[in-house]
């Protein structure tokens, strides 16, 4: 059991620099939202709101909502997805900085001091914390690597990072992005899970030469059991399609490329049923979403238009750099 009330004697703050996002849609994960809560209201910076995103009727019983944490309730059915609930929640908050906290996660003092400075350069779109494993005590996430290839997975090593053709975008675990951007995207894209629609998020904002930091001097800690897996077929499926939507775009690879890596993508995990899983989830991805580029395309020329409206379009797209992630700060 937690010790809200001892929490709750340690006040507030006027809420203005940074807003914390924890969302809560399963009965169980009550357990795991609680650790969360308990370790950010412990920590809480100054001039902070805390967001819970409540879809199974928590109610507040420890009565914290007076004490700088609104509760955003709502009916599950209305909110068929984290993601749904999320750009909700976008929509309620104030703050220019946007923290998205999965429960499951703890974080320790001075957690946001290292990341809120990023923000200063208006052109910094995304921080993307490290994710260190509680129980196995080494790190379980800096970020999750996207290729040209089309190859998604979760990056846990500097040293091991092809710096040619890459991307990192935040792990869906803990993200910090400033709400600008996510209001100019119109937020995440619902119609993929959580973890793509970062991806593709990220994938947008690096287009318009918004920038991206890897710091890794801010660690927050995660229970790995506590985060909710996408199957194998789902994984497959939206992470095909997110290459057909981005395929024809400057720095991305070729289709021989991507099907290179689909071979050895399937014989990885050949003789297991994942590997056929996940080779179906491809094929029925890439034959049942003909018109997910044609979308894409006009989706870009829009958000072209309000970036530029708002003094943010820059001289040409960054996706065909070679390092396509910033930089990493040491």
């Amino acid at each position: 059991m937690f010790d809200f009330q001892l929490l709750k004697a340690m006040g507030s703050e006027t809420v203005s620099r940074l807003s914390i996002i924890i969302p809560l849609l399963s009965t169980g994960a009550v357990k795991a939202f609680e650790g969360t809560l308990a370790s950010v209201l412990g920590s809480l910076p100054a001039a902070t709101e805390v967001l819970v995103l409540d879809g199974i009727g928590y109610g507040d019983p420890w009565q914290i909502g007076r004490e700088g944490v609104r509760f955003l309730t709502f009916e599950t059915a209305r909110m068929p997805s984290e993601i749904h609930a999320v750009n909700e929640g976008i929509k309620q908050i104030t703050a220019p900085v946007v923290h998205l906290l999965s429960p499951g996660t703890e974080v320790n003092d001075g957690w946001t001091e290292i990341i809120l400075p990023h923000f200063n350069n208006e052109m910094v779109a995304c921080v993307v914390p490290t994710l260190f494993d509680a129980e196995r005590k080494k790190i379980f996430s800096l970020g999750v690597q996207y290729k040209r290839t089309g190859e998604l997975h979760s990056f846990k090593n500097f040293k091991s990072l092809g710096f040619q053709s890459t991307i990192l975008a935040p792990h869906v675990g803990g993200a910090f992005f400033r709400k600008k951007h996510l209001d100019l995207l119109g937020g995440f894209d619902a119609s993929l899970c959580s973890q793509i629609s970062l991806v593709n998020a990220i994938l947008f904002l690096r287009f318009f030469g918004c920038e991206t930091i890897v710091e890794t001097d801010c660690r927050i800690n995660v229970h790995s059991q506590s985060l909710k897996p996408v199957s194998p077929y789902s994984w497959a499926y939206q992470s095909e399609r997110l290459y057909r939507r981005w395929s024809g775009t400057p720095g991305n690879g070729t289709f021989l490329e991507h099907l290179c890596f689909l071979q050895t993508e399937f014989w990885k995990r050949f003789p297991t049923k994942n590997a056929f899983v996940s080779l179906f989830g491809r094929i029925g991805a890439f034959w049942g979403t003909q018109d997910d580029r044609e979308k894409h395309r006009e989706l870009l020329s829009l958000l072209q238009e309000r970036f530029s409206g708002n003094n943010m379009l820059p001289e040409k797209s960054r996706l065909g750099d070679e390092d396509l992630y910033d930089r990493r700060v040491a």
